[in-house]
């Protein structure tokens, strides 16, 4: 993932996190981020995976998968 442009960079981790792609001003603050030297490549999908969406995301994940066992 490392060979990605920032902007792909970032939609990948909102999707494969999130479920979903980054808005455009998700987009826009983290890229400002990521240049301004805010966050780092390896701390932004931490953030993410930490955020009360992701949470939502993944305990819905989890017990729709889980009902089908």
């Amino acid at each position: 993932m490392q060979d990605l442009s920032d902007t792909d960079y970032v939609q990948t981790i909102y999707t494969q996190t999130l479920g979903r792609s980054a808005t455009g001003d998700e987009l826009e603050l983290q890229l400002s981020r990521l240049e301004s030297n805010q966050i780092d490549r390896n701390w932004l999908p931490v953030e993410i995976a930490q955020s009360s969406e992701a949470v939502t995301h993944l305990i819905g994940s989890v017990l729709f998968q889980d009902g089908w066992v």
